[in-house]
């Protein structure tokens, strides 16, 4: 599930500011009337504006975050691709050196 929040290039903890203002430097970079246009760029509008309706709405927003949620913990992963890790799964001495690292 591709999330919004990586389509936008934003936080999940973002606010509407925060995603009005990457939705507009990256709609005006990827707009199909600029004449330096690359061949991907109107579904790439497509996709911006869809993933700024759904977060600029509360109730959609809520909606994606559950789902992305649910994909985290049927896959393991987060929304950025990363490996959730469990002290049960790596002992708890490795899993606290990683806590301390980050």
């Amino acid at each position: 599930m591709k999330s919004s929040y990586a389509v936008l290039g934003v936080d999940r903890t973002a606010s509407k500011d925060q995603i009005k203002a990457a939705y507009r430097r990256l709609i005006k970079k990827h707009h199909p009337d600029r004449p330096d246009r690359a061949p991907g760029d109107a579904a790439m509008c497509v996709e911006l504006n869809l993933a700024y309706e759904q977060l600029m709405d509360e109730s959609k927003r809520r909606q994606h975050d559950a789902a992305l949620d649910a994909s985290e913990k049927r896959t393991g992963r987060t929304e950025k691709g990363l490996r959730i890790i469990h002290p049960s799964h790596i002992g708890i001495q490795t899993y606290n050196r990683i806590r301390e690292m980050v």
